[in-house]
């Protein structure tokens, strides 16, 4: 879900294709969920931003954003991009 690093998006050649395809849905979705939910709000991103700050990674300061946990957040990814791990 939120551990890529840019190079999960990078296309050297046509072998990562699917892979870096698959890393930019899930990031559009990702955004896209969180709008919809109205957790994109100023204090939801500062709290996200400070529990980074603190020392938590991506991850572990997800439902801090998401308002979910991650494996609830992750199923809802799969079930909008309708593909399963």
């Amino acid at each position: 879900m939120a551990v890529a690093d840019g190079s999960e998006f990078i296309v050297q050649d046509m072998s990562n294709l699917e892979n870096s395809t698959k890393h930019y849905l899930q990031a559009w979705a990702l955004v896209h969920m969180l709008g919809e939910k109205g957790r994109l709000k100023t204090q939801n991103l500062s709290a996200y931003v400070q529990a980074l700050k603190e020392g938590k990674t991506a991850l572990q300061a997800m439902p801090v954003l998401s308002g979910t946990t991650n494996v609830d957040l992750q199923r809802a990814l799969d079930e909008k991009l309708q593909y399963s791990h």
